[in-house]
């Protein structure tokens, strides 16, 4: 750490190969060292928090999916996720299992089919395993999610 010619304090820190600097206007080096460690403690959680958020996690699981799978199969994850908009600006250690079931229940209410609601289901699976892979603490609760019957009664098309 150093002072610079106009008066402050400066430390580099090198963080996923980059390196960043961290200025402080304190007068006494060891104040500026106390305020340079507070900002690079904010740095830190600023990115995590950025990286758990449930948006991002979701974006990145359609970017690795959008590899292996087909576009029709691509194209309903992203059609599900329409449907778990309401978790995007949450992190995703925040997401319950009640959270998810509560919308899940809310398509059954809407008569929407099985299928469209197995597939919100296998969406959150996706997003859950691409959590823990990004090192979230959160566990795999997709499995326990139960889908709605659906009441609908469907007539036979007469010829």
């Amino acid at each position: 750490m150093k002072q610079r010619k106009d008066g402050r304090w400066v430390k580099l820190k090198t963080i996923d190969g980059k390196r960043i600097p961290f200025y402080s206007k304190e007068t006494t080096e060891r104040k500026a060292l106390k305020d340079i460690e507070n900002q690079l403690l904010e740095y830190e959680h600023q990115k995590n928090s950025k990286k758990h958020n449930f948006k991002s996690i979701a974006d990145e699981m359609l970017k690795i999916q959008s590899k292996t799978v087909s576009y029709a199969t691509l194209q309903s994850y992203t059609h599900a996720l329409k449907h778990l908009k309401i978790l995007y600006d949450m992190n995703i250690e925040d997401v319950t299992p009640m959270m998810v079931q509560t919308i899940i229940n809310d398509l059954g209410a809407k008569k929407y089919s099985k299928s469209a609601m197995s597939k919100v289901k296998t969406t959150i699976g996706l997003i859950l395993k691409q959590a823990i892979l990004n090192g979230c603490q959160v566990s795999l609760f997709s499995r326990s999610l139960k889908i709605p019957k659906t009441k609908t009664k469907r007539r036979i098309i007469s010829l």
